[in-house]
């Protein structure tokens, strides 16, 4: 095989390749990209500190969907099934987060003004006792029990 035939088949393997990687990229795109879109916004919205059970099976659910994907090891139907389970926790910590922007409306005030005096800088053991106990507020919201 002449050096042009060899350098041929080269840049059609390349660019099969390339081209291969680029539709693959846009397929995962395609499927992850409104999951990506609602961890982010419930995470804008400190689903973290007010719905911590619900953002941490989201956040679960979409990384199993992700390595499951980077892996090959699953199936679509595997990869989309973890997909919606991080959406319904998601969707959950929304709900919740709503309602305990309403509940604890002067706790969070209080907390934004204690990270705008840079509390967790100055008062290190106080802010954690309170964050702790605002963890705790959240997890009893989270699990309907609004007696606790």
């Amino acid at each position: 095989m002449n050096n042009k035939v060899f350098m041929g088949w080269a840049l059609i393997i390349i660019s099969f390749i390339v081209t291969n990687l680029a539709a693959q990229e846009n397929i995962k795109r395609n499927l992850f990209n409104d999951y990506e879109n609602l961890i982010d916004e419930i995470r804008k919205n400190n689903a973290q500190i007010l719905s911590p059970e619900n953002f941490e099976k989201a956040i679960e659910n979409y990384k199993e969907a992700n390595a499951l994907y980077d892996e090959r090891k699953g199936d679509i139907v595997k990869i989309r099934e973890r997909l919606e389970e991080a959406r319904k926790y998601a969707e959950r910590a929304s709900e919740v987060v709503q309602v305990a922007n309403v509940t604890f409306k002067g706790t969070l005030e209080a907390r934004d003004a204690a990270l705008n005096a840079e509390a967790p800088r100055y008062a290190e053991q106080l802010w954690q006792d309170a964050e702790d106990k605002l963890h705790d507020a959240a997890r009893n919201l989270e699990d309907d029990d609004m007696e606790d």
